[in-house]
């Protein structure tokens, strides 16, 4: 789940791409259950009450919200919970989510009947005692972005049977009050892995156009499973502008730091010389950023589990690789590097990203998607080619 919100996306410092935590307790909290028979006007003390014999008793919570992460103005929201403490919950029941759409207050005894709301699922049975966890990612976002207020949620029982839950409430003691945590993984920002004080010249954009073809899909290698894929030849021209000038021997540095995941044991496949780093350190590719970078001259200087630094060089830009019949992959000096997001690069069904966070991911501060070909044509140009565009970087010189 992935929102954009101010540049904060939804969906201690280790690393980037680390999956973090962490909790929001607040002192305005607002609780109480009420009763569709007894307790009718409302009881708020310190425990809430689900479930009910022929009548229904209904739990309404409250809690302020907020996306508190210093020094991460970028992170992708991996899912938020709303914690309980369930005490004594001998015979328990299901219960149904409620999207509360109207004002309420602890106070009022009356109030709770009026409330607009709508049904957003069951919650799953709490245990009988202990913490009691359950997803509000849907309606964190909502509240977060403010595009419904926050009322809070209403707990129903499914059943009224003579089951019930009971919860700790936020006048109970500090330990079992209610809490949301937050899951987060902060998403790196990432360099273009080049040369510094040049700009260098884009050959394919991500999704696959090519510099030398007009059709509008071109390399197989940047579609599908490698989308989010560019590549950069050895060409390049000033920052301020100029007279293209190709570069012999070009340094490869990582994009973003990271722990090395992936090396080519033998040069005879198709990536040629490749490294593949993941950017959360953890040597986990199902979890946080990956990059790929492939077609290297040589056989990097480097070895599984090795930590690299954001600006660390990690080869040099060549064009190796091979298919299965021994024919190279690589026609010409380029560097070719894929993103990926928990492993996976590609696209869906309907054109969207499978992988919705790379969408957001900007390297050089431009978002990967916006690195882009000209439209115009060239005929007067060998070969004929788009119009090129070339890209700055800010890595070392």
């Amino acid at each position: 789940m992935l929102v954009s919100l101010l540049g904060i996306f939804f969906q201690t410092m280790r690393a980037y791409g680390v999956e973090e935590k962490y909790r929001i307790v607040n002192s305005n909290t607002q609780d109480k259950w009420f009763g569709s028979t007894y307790v009718r006007g409302g009881m708020n003390d310190t425990t809430l009450k689900v479930g009910g014999w022929g009548d229904k008793y209904y739990s309404l919570i409250k809690m302020p919200v907020d996306l508190n992460i210093p020094g991460a103005p970028r992170v992708v929201l991996n899912r938020i919970t709303l914690n309980l403490h369930s005490i004594n919950s001998l015979n328990r029941t299901s219960m149904r989510k409620w999207f509360v759409r109207s004002s309420w207050s602890e106070a009022s005894t009356m109030d709770h009947w009026s409330m607009t709301i709508a049904s957003i699922g069951l919650a799953p049975l709490p245990p009988v005692n202990g913490l009691y966890s359950f997803d509000i990612s849907s309606e964190f976002y909502y509240w977060i972005s403010q595009t419904e207020p926050n009322y809070g949620i209403l707990l129903e029982p499914e059943n009224t049977d003579n089951t019930s839950n009971y919860f700790a409430s936020s006048e109970n003691k500090p330990e079992w009050r209610p809490y949301i945590e937050v899951s987060y993984e902060k998403v790196p920002e990432f360099r273009l892995p080049l040369p510094g004080n040049k700009r260098w010249k884009l050959t394919v954009e991500v999704g696959g156009k090519d510099y030398n073809t007009q059709a509008a899909v071109g390399d197989p290698f940047h579609t599908g499973n490698t989308h989010y894929s560019l590549d950069f030849s050895s060409h390049w021209i000033p920052l301020a502008g100029g007279t293209e000038q190709t570069a012999t021997d070009v340094p490869i540095y990582a994009a973003a730091g990271g722990k090395i995941v992936g090396l080519a044991n033998n040069v005879r496949n198709p990536n040629g010389w490749f490294v593949k780093i993941d950017h959360d350190y953890d040597g986990n590719v199902n979890t946080g950023f990956q990059t790929v970078y492939i077609h290297l001259k040589n056989q990097p200087n480097l070895s599984i589990g090795d930590v690299v630094q954001k600006g660390g060089q990690i080869g040099i830009m060549g064009t190796t690789g091979e298919d299965a019949n021994g024919n190279p992959t690589s026609t010409g000096v380029h560097l070719h590097m894929t993103f990926y997001f928990k492993n996976k690069a590609g696209t869906g069904p309907d054109g969207p990203s499978s992988s919705e966070e790379l969408n957001f991911v900007r390297m050089g501060g431009i978002l990967l998607k916006n690195y882009k070909l000209s439209t115009t044509w060239r005929t007067d140009l060998n070969p004929d080619q788009w119009n090129p565009t070339y890209y700055g970087s800010s890595s070392p010189p």
